[in-house]
């Protein structure tokens, strides 16, 4: 998606490596407040 370029592309890395690990998913919570 282009309309989300700033976190588009980190983010949706961030979220994969996320995705991987279960037991990090409180990680999303951060980024999701952040």
């Amino acid at each position: 998606m282009d309309t989300d370029g700033l976190i588009g592309n980190n983010f949706l890395k961030k979220f994969a490596v996320v995705l991987d690990f279960p037991e990090k998913r409180l990680l999303i919570k951060k980024f999701e407040s952040a």
